[in-house]
């Protein structure tokens, strides 16, 4: 099985990586969170303080006055550690099944690339989750491989301790005065609340709503479902909500058993408002330079396309050909004051 670790080379592993594309215009958090590369393990940003949106008024003055002297908004510098992101696979086995059946070099060499698809696809998926943990919470917990720690964005807790109670017709009936409160609360500090991320769980009880349907339709319609489309010209005429993005999708990670277990990116009982930016986006998710990848040599400009690390080694006792796939992510959030979460109670 040696001669397999010939076949990929180290050049072959940095051109993997650097040809791996991340971009998932699927995803809602490579929109919101654009991927983007630094050469350093800490993102250092400013965050914008909660007054920094709203105009500060000049104020008049005689003819022959000195003016006012201004000051610049307040901006807090945060500062986090990207987290290394890696997962790897015992080639060994799968190759010697694959020769044992007379699977040629190259077809097996072409295995061994889809086994490296896999494992940055791994790495890829731990950063949607991570940023959609973010969007959905305002903070990121970390409680595995024997990582303990929770990340702080500077998210307001007013702000993401929002509750809307559609337990039952009669409250649910306060639909659009909860969406007000949320664009109340941004108004005050000068934000837009230009788009919201939900599930369809929660967007089928906005569209089957009686107050929403009558806002849309007239009172004699109601009991007609409002689509997608209906509902997001409806809440921007009254809120200035221009985008309903809806999260369903799902993603699959391993127990410590070895189980394969289904999860959501987004939760199903969540709301996220953003105050977007005029790109679309909310921040972004920088990665930085592994390990692996440092010692692969000096950062280059090549070196900013390649996001995954791709490494490959053997162990002599017992013999085995591992190959490995590493990344330095961290999602950033500039405004924290312009991320809102509402948790919406449903009827049980």
């Amino acid at each position: 099985m040696a001669e397999f670790i010939e076949l990929l080379k180290e050049a072959e592993l940095i051109d993997f990586g650097r040809n791996f594309s991340i971009e998932r215009p699927a995803l809602p958090g490579d929109r919101l969170l654009p991927d983007m590369k630094t050469q350093n393990i800490a993102a250092k940003y400013l965050a914008m303080a909660d007054s920094a949106y709203l105009p500060t008024m000049a104020t008049v003055h005689a003819l022959d006055a000195e003016a006012e002297i201004g000051s610049r908004p307040t901006a807090s510098v945060i500062t986090v550690e990207k987290l290394l992101i890696k997962r790897k696979i015992n080639m060994s086995e799968r190759v010697r099944l694959l020769r044992d059946h007379g699977v040629q070099n190259n077809e097996i060499l072409d295995y061994i690339y889809d086994d490296m698809g896999r494992l940055a696809e791994g790495v890829k998926t731990r950063t949607e989750v991570a940023k959609q943990e973010l969007l959905s919470s305002g903070n990121i917990t970390i409680d595995e491989n024997h990582v303990d720690a929770e990340i702080d964005f500077g998210v307001p807790s007013a702000n993401v301790g929002y509750t809307f109670d559609w337990s039952s017709n009669t409250k649910a009936k306060s639909i659009l005065d909860d969406f007000q409160k949320i664009k109340d609360a941004a108004s005050k500090t000068g934000r837009i609340i230009r788009e919201i991320e939900t599930s369809s769980t929660v967007f089928n009880a906005i569209a089957k709503n009686e107050i929403v349907q009558t806002a849309l339709f007239g009172s004699a319609s109601v009991g007609r479902l409002a689509t997608q489309d209906e509902v997001t010209s409806l809440f921007t005429r009254l809120f200035g909500i221009e985008r309903i993005t809806i999260n369903d999708l799902t993603y699959n990670y391993e127990k410590a058993a070895g189980t394969l277990t289904t999860a959501r990116y987004f939760p199903q009982n969540k709301i996220s408002f953003m105050a977007t930016l005029a790109n679309g986006s909310i921040g972004a998710g920088l990665w930085g330079v592994t390990p692996e990848e440092e010692a692969q040599g000096a950062f280059t400009a090549a070196s900013s396309d390649q996001y995954i690390t791709m490494t490959q080694w053997q162990t002599p006792d017992p013999v085995a050909i591992w190959t490995k796939a590493s990344g330095m992510f961290i999602p950033v959030l500039p405004d924290p004051n312009g991320l809102f979460v509402a948790t919406v109670t449903f009827p049980s």
